[in-house]
């Protein structure tokens, strides 16, 4: 999906979202400075989840067990060379590592658009792996169901407070403090994904069925296009 201008700033750079988001995320380190890095590793609670500034799907994104793992991670990022990375992308020059969250089945993806429709989808985590992934298991939702709507009041907020047209934010509930936490945004969506479920409209704090998502989704895009024409060239 076309970015909009704003988002683009921020899909598919985890580091850059961490510096403008990190209160709506679960707690999140950053160093650019090796010393700093060290210092970092010395006074975390362990594990933790080290992820690349890219990477999608979970990749570039790694298990940290103990001081001694984070400390040879940090070795490989600040080298001549730096840490080759899944798709062989290379990170070097800084470590972002986020509170590791155990015990959660799934998380969510919800996508707004233009602050007033939203398409939801369920994502099951892969059972064994130690951070939210990609198992290939997923449900877009044909009705709103209780579960899910704490999640899209959340993506809404979100949305919202930092003024973008649409944007797919990423969510999962943590199992202890019971607080909806964002691990990161895309502008990715697939299409199947559309043609699976339902879009919702959102009326104050109402959220009701619109109709297919695949049956609105050129208007919707057309509509916010229209407003923001310079966006119409980026993206694909």
């Amino acid at each position: 999906m076309v970015p909009c201008c704003s988002l683009s700033l921020f899909s598919g750079d985890k580091v850059a979202q961490y510096h403008s988001f990190s209160d709506w995320m679960p707690s999140t380190v950053y160093s650019h400075e090796i010393d700093e890095a060290r210092e970092s590793a010395s006074a975390a609670g362990y594990p933790v989840v080290s992820k690349s500034c890219n990477g999608a799907g979970a990749s570039n994104v790694r298990y940290i067990a103990d001081l001694a793992a984070a400390h040879k991670e940090i070795d490989l990022v600040f080298s001549e060379k730096g840490m080759t990375c899944y798709n062989e992308a290379i990170q070097q020059g800084y470590v972002l590592w986020q509170e590791w969250i155990p015990g959660l089945e799934v998380n969510w993806r919800v996508l707004v658009l233009d602050k007033k429709w939203v398409i939801v989808t369920k994502r099951w985590n892969e059972e064994g792996k130690e951070f939210v992934n990609d198992s290939g298991k997923i449900e877009t939702l044909w009705e709103m169901t209780d579960e899910a709507r704490p999640f899209v009041d959340k993506a809404i907020e979100f949305v919202k407070a930092k003024d973008f047209d649409w944007a797919a934010v990423d969510l999962i509930r943590h199992p202890d403090q019971g607080v909806i936490l964002i691990l990161e945004i895309s502008c990715g969506w697939p299409m199947w994904w559309m043609k699976e479920g339902m879009m919702f409209e959102v009326e104050g704090e109402e959220i009701r069925p619109y109709e297919p998502a695949r049956g609105v989704l050129r208007h919707v895009v057309k509509e916010i296009l229209v407003k923001s024409p310079v966006e119409a060239g980026s993206g694909s």
